[in-house]
C-alpha cells in the first residue's frame, strides 16, 4: 500500500518500478543541464543513492535542506 509522504502531496509519487522484484536495484546516470534549477519534487519507497560528480545541489529529504557537494556519495532511505 502506497503511503503518503507528510511533507509532499500524493501526487508527486513516482511509479516508474526500478529493477526486478527479485532484485530491486536499478542505476541512472543523469546529467543536470545547464541552467536548469531544480529536479521535480517526488518520492518513492525505494532507496535512492546520489553520486555529485562537479558542482553542488541542494537536497530536500523529508522537509530538511541538504547541500551537496562534489565528489561524495549521498544515501536517502
Amino acid at each position: 500500500m502506497i503511503q503518503k509522504n507528510p511533507n509532499i502531496g500524493l501526487h508527486q509519487y513516482e511509479k516508474k518500478r526500478h529493477g526486478a522484484d527479485q532484485l530491486p536495484f536499478a542505476v541512472y546516470r543523469s546529467k543536470i543541464p545547464q541552467g536548469f534549477t531544480y529536479y521535480p519534487m517526488h518520492w518513492h519507497e525505494e532507496m535512492e543513492i546520489l553520486y555529485v560528480e562537479e558542482g553542488m545541489l541542494t537536497l530536500m529529504v523529508n522537509g530538511q535542506k541538504y547541500t551537496a557537494e562534489a565528489g561524495k556519495f549521498y544515501v536517502v532511505s
